[in-house]
């Protein structure tokens, strides 16, 4: 199973191109909805905001020290698939980074 990590500025612009690749399907009540696949032969999984730490420490009010994160930007999402057309659409979002923040847990 192949895993896209991929991100846009915004959610808009994450469904479209979900959308575009054909990760998503249509709400069978409300057409105008679209949400995120979840099949054989594709997941979508829709991330939080993602943060990671600088290496930086702060002190609280109280002198409790933790470690000083920042959000990254865009929203992120993680798609499994092996659909070289989706694969394909995705390359122009899909981003690779060295320590993934968020596995799916017995895929990878």
């Amino acid at each position: 199973m192949n895993v896209l990590r991929i991100v846009a500025p915004t959610t808009d612009d994450l469904m479209t191109a979900l959308s575009s690749a054909g990760a998503t399907v249509t709400d069978p009540i409300d057409p105008k909805i679209e949400t995120p696949r979840w099949d054989d032969e594709v997941q979508v999984v829709l991330l939080p905001p993602l943060c990671k730490t600088t290496g930086n420490t702060l002190t609280d009010e109280d002198g409790n020290e933790f470690p000083e994160s920042i959000c990254l930007p865009g929203c992120h999402a993680n798609v499994y698939t092996e659909d070289p057309g989706i694969i394909a659409a995705l390359e122009p979002i899909t981003v690779y980074p060295e320590t993934p923040l968020v596995k799916l847990a017995g895929v990878e």
